[in-house]
């Protein structure tokens, strides 16, 4: 083993849409926005991650702050490296010994995965590994993938989802969709809107959904805390319960529908029966709101399963496989080539 091998250290990247999970342990993990602020003309990164993030809405014009991650996916590569850079440097203990890096996320284009690679080896990472972010997350719960049974997961993040088959250590069926807690949030503004008259504050309202959701448990939910401004004496009139809360977002609801059916519509048909007693594991940053596996359940008719650790469990299967990286690397470069 060379010196890199025995004294350096491996970590975990899960790229979400707006922030990724790094770290080297399930304890130490660290959550960073995935923002870069560069000087609009000269294109000098001026501040990465929570320093840029501070800096969104209120930058003046010579300055412009990004999202580095949209739809789970790299748009802008310089960007990306540098963000990679910054957390290298400022989140690994060992600074001078090059990490071995364990990424999952959204990588169902090869380009993607291409992006992800030269981004990550140019910040410094001494060997990449990808991992599928459904199968993460599978790995992170703790199912038994390698079993020839058919599992399937919904994991859903601020402005993606994908439905994912796994069996035998691998996937069957997997169905990408745009569609994220964004679409529930602008379902409820609309709503709102066309129902009241007046549109909720998005991060206020957003706020509030992650804390009381769709809980039927929760006799009202006041939207007057949800707008930045509100004429005096309104408040009794703009209250909403959980239920109505729930026919807001039915339109999002039904598009998950359509995803999912597509989603098995890719499994041969004599297969499917074998899903009819499988339950939906539900993961991603936003499968923890209240209520919302029960509105699934009920539209998709299936039983949706969160458990404690959903939100992470993708990060959690990356450092599951993290664990074993160096067996997995030393099979991959003595595996017998196919004559």
């Amino acid at each position: 083993m060379n010196i890199f091998g025995k004294f350096g250290i491996d970590v975990a990247l899960y790229v979400s849409s707006d922030y990724i999970q790094i770290g080297t342990s399930r304890e130490n993990m660290t959550i960073v926005p995935a923002y870069v602020a560069i000087h609009s003309s000269t294109k000098r990164i001026l501040a990465v991650g929570g320093e840029a993030k501070e800096m969104a809405g209120k930058e003046p014009g010579n300055i412009a702050v990004h999202n580095i991650f949209k739809l789970g996916m790299p748009w802008d590569f310089d960007l990306v490296e540098a963000f990679f850079r910054y957390c290298f440097k400022k989140y690994l203990p060992w600074k001078f010994v090059p990490p071995r890096v364990v990424l999952s996320g959204q990588l169902n284009i090869d380009t993607i995965k291409r992006a992800f690679k030269e981004s990550a080896t140019s910040a410094g990472a001494r060997d990449l590994m990808l991992l599928e972010g459904p199968m993460a997350a599978a790995i992170g719960l703790g199912l038994k993938i390698e079993l020839p049974e058919l599992r399937v997961l919904l994991h859903f993040e601020r402005d993606w989802m994908v439905f994912s088959v796994i069996s035998l250590a691998g996937i069957v069926a997997l169905e990408f969709a745009p569609i994220g807690f964004d679409s529930i949030i602008q379902d409820i503004a609309i709503y709102a809107n066309e129902t009241m008259g007046f549109v909720p504050e998005s991060k206020s309202l957003e706020s509030h959904l992650l804390s009381t959701g769709f809980d039927s448990s929760i006799d009202t939910i006041g939207w007057e805390s949800w707008i930045a401004s509100i004429e005096v004496g309104r408040e009794s009139a703009q209250r909403i319960d959980a239920s109505m809360t729930s026919r807001a977002c039915t339109p999002t609801i039904l598009k998950i529908r359509q995803v999912y059916s597509k989603c098995l519509h890719q499994i041969d048909k004599s297969k499917r029966i074998q899903l009819n007693a499988s339950p939906i594991h539900f993961t991603g940053s936003f499968s923890n709101v209240p209520g919302f596996a029960k509105i699934l359940e009920k539209h998709l008719g299936k039983e949706v399963l969160s458990y404690t650790n959903s939100s992470r469990a993708a990060y959690d299967g990356t450092i599951e496989i993290l664990s074993q990286l160096s067996s997995l690397i030393e099979f991959v470069e003595h595996k017998p080539k196919k004559k």
